[in-house]
């Protein structure tokens, strides 16, 4: 046989997210007695009175209830009128069968009556004769009632106050509670939280018939435990749990605050986004979402820029981490000119013109090149030692950012034989298009009578003047040595004669024989 027998009574945790209401008649009473004397009123006088209930108060389905005079040899009941309501305040039975019990065959001491199922309000007026003296106040018309579960009374208890810590469970009722995945409650708490009571036997211990929330405890969701108590007489009633498990954690943002970026060489968002870890109760993984980037914008511009960054895991838990990116300059100025000079030992090349053949630019500022120097250097007093000696050359830019260069410079033996030619002077005919230096030089190499290879021009009185009739001087300087050339250019003659390089030529093979 499968009933409801008894009222399951689930304690309200603070958790339990159950609003419990502060009227009393909302809820069971502490102890036996449901006659609340503040929820009633008096009308009467002397020797009778009736006494009206203000609001339907709370008791539980399918139970036997009494109205008892306490003073039952004096006060009487003359009549009752009884009515219930379900949980939605709707009339479901209106003086149901009720057995009378009286005081020596004379007047009504007892009423008993059973609440209906389904039942969960009980609106109760009732009126009293007095067979003796009338009362001096009414607290002691209020002294002599009571209303309680069971019948055939033989001890009084005084009204106790609500209930307010436990809730009644009717039949067809389930239960519903919410456990947070980082410490899920246990079944056995749970358990613990109800008590089974039935009329004949009392309390009944309580059994676990069906849990399929425990081997889920970790996972989120909403699982049930279905719990139920037998009496003595092999009764059965069970009340289903309804266990929710939520994850109100939200996700764990790391990483630095603070970014310094260089200008020169900015950072892209997923280079920044990789720089910050998420991490998760629950989840796994966790995306990581740019809500504001007030830096790609402005990556190349000095100054200081926020990023936030978003995470929300997979029950919608959201956290935030603010980022400061300080865009400066962190380069220093590239320096761009030779890495080796050479130079002959007799030759005077001061630092300062050596300097001037380098250039330093930089990305924000621009052109440095006045900012150039020598940080050291042990070139100037070995400037006519053969040997190679080093010139540090430092740049620096508006930022303060320091670049250097290390320089060599070359000083090598470079006096060789002189050949000065004045007297038979290489002669050139005045023609529109006089021949350039560099073609004199290649011609005297090609002919063999100029080394092969980089010669430097330290003279030269012909390029400017080769139109001008006149003795033009012309040095170079190679491997070999020094070579002078006096470069004469004549007025164009009438007559036929042998070619330049037939002239330069027969010049030559006459000074080398």
């Amino acid at each position: 046989m499968f009933r409801k027998f008894f009222s399951f009574l689930l304690v309200l945790y603070a958790a339990s997210g159950i609003a419990v209401s502060g009227n009393s008649w909302e809820h069971l009473p502490l102890g036996k007695n449901y006659f609340d004397p503040d929820n009633y009123f008096l009308l009467g006088e002397y020797y009778d009175w009736e006494f009206y209930c203000k609001n339907p108060f709370r008791i539980k389905e399918n139970t036997v209830y009494s109205l008892y005079s306490r003073r039952y040899g004096e006060y009487f009941f003359a009549s009752a009128d009884i009515t219930f309501y379900d949980g939605a305040g709707n009339k479901i039975l209106k003086n149901p069968p009720a057995r009378i019990r009286r005081y020596l065959g004379y007047g009504i001491m007892e009423i008993s009556f059973t609440s209906p199922v389904g039942a969960r309000y009980l609106s109760l007026d009732f009126s009293i004769s007095i067979a003796s003296q009338p009362p001096l106040c009414e607290d002691e018309l209020y002294e002599a009632i009571m209303i309680y579960e069971g019948a055939n009374a033989d001890q009084y208890e005084e009204y106790r106050g609500p209930d307010m810590t436990n809730e009644v469970v009717d039949e067809g009722m389930w239960g519903f509670f919410r456990t947070n995945v980082d410490s899920p409650v246990a079944v056995s708490a749970l358990k613990s939280a109800l008590k089974a009571w039935d009329y004949v036997d009392g309390n009944v211990e309580i059994e676990i018939l069906e849990d399929a929330y425990s081997a889920n405890r970790d996972r989120l969701g909403t699982y049930h435990v279905l719990f139920g108590a037998t009496d003595s007489s092999g009764n059965v009633s069970a009340f289903r749990v309804y266990i929710e498990i939520f994850d109100d954690t939200p996700p764990l943002i790391s990483g630095s605050k603070h970014l310094v970026a260089s200008a020169a060489e900015p950072l892209t968002a997923a280079d920044i986004k990789s720089m910050l870890t998420v991490t998760d109760n629950y989840d796994q993984e966790v995306e990581l979402l740019i809500a504001e980037d007030g830096y790609t914008p402005n990556c190349r511009k000095i100054g200081t820029y926020r990023m936030v960054f978003l995470a929300r895991d997979s029950s919608g838990n959201e956290s935030c981490f603010t980022m400061t990116i300080e865009v400066r300059d962190l380069e220093g100025p590239r320096i761009t000119g030779p890495q080796r000079i050479r130079k002959p030992y007799q030759e005077t090349l001061l630092l300062e013109e050596i300097l001037k053949k380098y250039r330093a630019a930089d990305d924000i500022d621009g052109d440095v090149s006045g900012t150039i120097r020598a940080a050291s250097e042990n070139y100037t007093e070995n400037m006519y030692e053969i040997g190679v000696w080093t010139i540090r050359i430092e740049a620096r830019d508006g930022s303060g950012n320091v670049s250097w260069l290390d320089a060599e410079v070359e000083v090598y033996d470079g006096k060789g034989p002189v050949f000065i030619i004045q007297r038979n002077k290489i002669d050139i005919e005045l023609q529109e298009e006089a021949p350039d230096l560099t073609a004199l030089v290649y011609g005297l190499q090609k002919s063999g009578n100029l080394p092969r290879g980089v010669l430097r021009v330290d003279e030269d009185g012909y390029s400017e003047n080769k139109k001008i009739p006149g003795t033009h001087r012309v040095t170079l300087a190679g491997e070999g040595g020094i070579y002078e050339l006096s470069l004469n250019i004549r007025e164009k003659q009438a007559t036929a004669s042998k070619t330049l390089w037939e002239r330069i030529i027969s010049f030559f093979r006459k000074i080398l024989n």
